[in-house]
């Protein structure tokens, strides 16, 4: 059987390669052959070890009863300092917290939607702020402050420019993307220590997007149907997220992505909470069709669920690689970017469906 060994931290070091080919039946060959290409250091890492075959951790298992598969992939984690068993990330740390704020959120937004469209803009700044810094933190993004002001100054001239015009349309938010792409390259110049030059512009502009994204709940909410359409979007992206960490709480196998929170069943379970928070809402609130309703909070919520998944995704090289800043911004991260993503997709099901 052949595929692929991948090394992290001490365990990378030691092998001197991020990741090789293996060729064995069980996992007790792949080990043996690494220990026999890297017999200076990495042995005594291996002892320390934890392992990950196909996405499913070892545990206490015999390494000679662990089958491998063709184009299969084993992760060798090891322990954090002090010799602390490896545990494996959670996105945030706190599942359910994290879940019922992302919904307690959503439920905010429905209400300033419901409001007007500047109470709604403010809400929605809270977001697009609170969004910005736990993504620089958490691709540890070098000028930090100048690049969070960069995007908080996009932020706000999205939320006005869609305020001022009074309309659907977001024409005006490519400008917007454009003059923060020029601010941004010019606080590289101004950096005095311009390191980490390309991840801080990419995650500048990055976060730009994210932004502009989480803007265009305003938008719609100037269409047809506006306040309506954005209430079902926010009731489906809270009630999908929610719902897939509740049930992930109690099953979370067979899971979604190797090393993650996530499972199969609370994904899919948080399609159809989605898909049921926008029928009620059509049904007991009104405002809009009914089929308009959780046909806009279906897309959202799907959107929503895969924004999540990606936090989950990319949560165990921060946990395994990043410092204690970029590992603590998974929390806000994976609370604030299944709202902002959720709208974009929320504004082009409404504009679809509802002119």
């Amino acid at each position: 059987m052949r595929g692929t060994i991948r090394y992290w931290a001490a365990a990378k070091a030691a092998a001197g390669v991020a990741e090789e080919p293996y060729d064995g039946i069980t996992l007790a060959d792949a080990l043996d052959a690494a220990r026999t290409r890297h017999p200076e250091r990495l042995p005594q890492v291996l002892e320390r070890c934890s392992f990950i075959v196909d996405g499913v951790p070892v545990g206490a298992r015999a390494h000679d009863a662990v089958a491998l598969h063709d184009g299969g992939v084993v992760e060798v984690l090891p322990p954090f300092a002090g010799g602390a068993e490896v545990v494996l990330p959670d996105t945030g740390g706190r599942p359910l917290l994290t879940g019922l704020v992302t919904a307690l959120l959503a439920g905010v937004l429905m209400a300033a939607a419901h409001a007007s469209a500047a109470v709604l803009a403010i809400v929605v700044l809270v977001v697009q702020v609170l969004l910005t810094l736990a993504w620089l933190a958490a691709l540890g993004a070098a000028g930090g402050l100048g690049a969070f002001a960069v995007v908080a100054a996009a932020a706000v001239a999205a939320d006005a420019a869609l305020v001022a015009a009074g309309g659907a349309r977001v024409d005006d938010l490519v400008g917007v993307v454009g003059i923060a792409m020029a601010g941004s390259l010019l606080h590289q110049v101004a950096r005095r220590r311009r390191s980490k030059v390309t991840l801080s512009v990419a995650a500048t502009m990055s976060a730009v997007v994210l932004a502009v994204a989480a803007a265009t709940y305003v938008a719609l909410r100037s269409g047809v149907d506006g306040r309506a359409a954005v209430a079902a979007g926010l009731a489906g992206v809270g009630a999908a997220v929610l719902v897939a960490r509740l049930v992930d709480a109690v099953l979370p196998r067979p899971i979604a992505v190797p090393w993650g929170s996530r499972g199969w069943p609370g994904l899919l379970l948080g399609v159809a909470a989605a898909f049921g928070a926008g029928l009620a809402y059509g049904a007991l609130v009104g405002g809009i069709q009914t089929s308009d309703a959780w046909a806009i909070a279906l897309a959202a919520g799907a959107v929503g669920l895969a924004a999540d998944l990606a936090v989950d995704a990319g949560a165990i090289g921060v946990t395994l690689e990043g410092d204690t800043r970029q590992r603590s911004a998974l929390v806000p991260t994976a609370m604030f970017l299944p709202l902002a993503l959720a709208a974009p997709a929320a504004y082009v099901t409404g504009r679809i469906l509802l002119g």
